[in-house]
């Protein structure tokens, strides 16, 4: 009887640790419908408009992102502790040591981390998490479909350089407003 209950007991404690530990999938599928947050589901195809100017190299690279998660919590009158709480929840998950930091940009109004999972050699998913703690954050999360680190630097350098036509995804420049 004493086995039992100390298998009971060592199995409930697996469950809870197991249950218990976050990840940035869970987190987006919680606040899918919450409406504090702003969602967007994008396409990378609509990235490739009439208006895009990236190369054939950038192309194929776009190529291997299946898809693209943005949300955005924006700071409004009454929602700051909301935003402390969430921000930290994904700051907590983001620093899991399953997401390798590819670059941290930090100034005194804003900070951008740009991290990704996978291998050297292939990016499961790169996740872009800005924050500005008097407008709120966005993070964008980008799904890789054998997507090399060679493509992903392509693809930073057409964003950079303005080569991506953002005209197809409506909506995005009103995330701060």
């Amino acid at each position: 009887m004493m086995k039992m209950q100390t298998i009971l007991i060592f199995l409930s404690a697996v469950m809870f640790v197991s249950c218990g530990e976050k990840s940035l999938q869970k987190y987006l599928v919680e606040k899918q419908d919450d409406p504090g947050f702003l969602k967007m589901d994008v396409s990378p195809s609509l990235l490739q408009g009439k208006e895009s100017k990236m190369s054939k190299e950038s192309e194929e690279a776009l190529k291997s992102i299946k898809k693209i998660n943005v949300i955005a919590y924006p700071v409004k009158e009454g929602n700051q502790e909301d935003f402390i709480l969430e921000k930290t929840e994904i700051e907590s998950i983001l620093s899991d040591n399953r997401y390798q930091e590819l670059t941290r940009i930090k100034n005194q109004e804003w900070s951008l981390n740009v991290s990704y999972t996978g291998t050297d050699t292939k990016i499961d998913e790169v996740i872009v998490y800005g924050v500005d703690d008097s407008r709120g954050f966005a993070l964008f999360r980008l799904l890789g479909n054998n997507l090399k680190p060679g493509q992903l630097s392509s693809i930073i350098q057409a964003v950079s350089q303005g080569d991506i036509d953002l005209s197809g995804i409506t909506g995005l420049e009103e995330i701060f407003r």
